[in-house]
């Protein structure tokens, strides 16, 4: 009806290892309406399996990052690191996240 098939939610918790009861109870809703719950918020190659085995969602989101020290960056009024550090893609952690999810789709 409003055009959206998928939902970025933490399961209302801080983080999506804190909501895995509510994102396992609007995975299993959203099969009759057929939207897809994204996972998001503090997911981690350290909880990602046991996230999507507890939850049953079969996507998640995350920055994957880490900062970095960069004294010359600033990034104005919007930021998302302090303004002498820089937030960059942590590959060590995305590929951390990829193994643990290796064998889990069906």
């Amino acid at each position: 009806e409003l055009g959206v098939n998928r939902v970025l939610t933490s399961g209302q918790a801080a983080t999506a290892s804190g909501g895995t009861e509510t994102l396992r109870e609007m995975v299993v809703a959203s099969r009759k309406m057929l939207i897809q719950i994204l996972a998001g918020s503090g997911i981690r190659g350290g909880n990602v399996r046991e996230l999507v085995q507890q939850t049953g969602v079969s996507q998640v989101h995350g920055t994957f990052s880490r900062l970095i020290p960069e004294p010359q960056y600033d990034s104005g009024s919007f930021r998302f690191a302090p303004n002498d550090q820089l937030r960059v893609v942590d590959q060590t952690e995305v590929k951390s996240v990829r193994a643990a999810l290796e064998g889990l789709a069906g």
